[in-house]
């Protein structure tokens, strides 16, 4: 076998979709969204496939550009990405020596554990609790020498529990190593409580955010991170240069021109009681 030992130990991650048929149900588990994309989205991606072009590789134009709009950030920022899964293993690759430990609250997301595995790292798991909630004291305390990277999911994925951003800032002023946030329910947070506009005070930090959650397009596979420009220069050396797909560069282009659907989506799912129609949540409001 010419498979590293370490990689021969692992276990990939298998989807609970055992007797599940995805196309019959929702899969509330993966936290899908619960209702279609706008038609517009499709439509925009239908013309593209009737206009002929998939021989072709991708273009991907203003992109980066629509992201950073978004994000409130610069353009040389963001890195587009594979999903937010492709984010988190870059991190990994690029940031953590084989054999270095990683700090990881858990539970969290399966997805930064397996990165972790994938390159050798000694797991570290301090622990989420119902009383306590995020467990800044332990995490604190595990950071060492041999620490190469904190990963803090926030909102944490599965249990909802909110970090506060102080706690966040009091990691990051801590630290000198690499600190991965996880942002993929952004949008079902107070906007204040974000931390991609501390990129350049902290050229250790790097936010992870998707389009599959609150934009209900995670068959399309595309996520973003947001750091320094030399960090995204440098992950941009390991990212290939044509892992987004042309038809996901469509997608999530017209979904960015008329993203208030989004956030009328968060309002019904935060709002108890039925949808007032009289309510309106303008972007300005619900972006940084």
């Amino acid at each position: 076998m010419v498979i590293k030992s370490h990689i021969k130990k692992l276990k990939p991650y298998q989807p609970p979709l055992e007797g599940r048929n995805p196309q019959k149900y929702m899969l509330l588990d993966f936290n899908e969204r619960t209702v279609e994309v706008p038609s517009f989205v499709k439509e925009a991606m239908k013309d593209f496939i009737d206009q002929g072009g998939l021989q072709k590789y991708p273009a991907y134009g203003a992109l980066q550009r629509d992201i950073a709009d978004y994000a409130a950030v610069a353009p040389e920022q963001v890195l587009f990405v594979n999903g937010s899964d492709q984010g988190i293993d870059l991190v990994v690759r690029c940031c953590c020596p084989f054999g270095s430990e990683v700090i990881i609250p858990s539970p969290t997301f399966a997805m930064f554990e397996q990165a972790a595995e994938s390159e050798g790292l000694v797991i570290r798991r301090p622990n989420f609790t119902k009383e306590g909630g995020f467990p800044l004291a332990e995490v604190l305390e595990m950071v060492n020498s041999k620490t190469a990277l904190v990963v803090l999911s926030n909102p944490n994925n599965p249990t909802g529990t909110e970090i506060p951003r102080e706690a966040i800032i009091q990691v990051l002023e801590t630290v000198k190593c690499a600190v991965l946030v996880d942002e993929c329910y952004f949008e079902f947070m107070d906007p204040k409580s974000t931390v991609v506009g501390e990129v350049d005070r902290f050229p250790n930090l790097f936010v992870s955010r998707t389009f599959s959650k609150t934009w209900g397009i995670p068959s399309l596979r595309l996520g973003y991170l947001v750091s320094t420009k030399p960090n995204v220069d440098a992950l941009t050396c390991v990212r290939g240069p044509y892992d987004i797909n042309q038809i996901a560069v469509v997608g999530i282009t017209a979904a960015l021109k008329q993203r208030q659907y989004v956030f009328e989506y968060v309002r019904e799912v935060m709002e108890p009681g039925p949808r007032n129609r009289h309510m309106s949540v303008s972007v300005s409001q619900m972006r940084l």
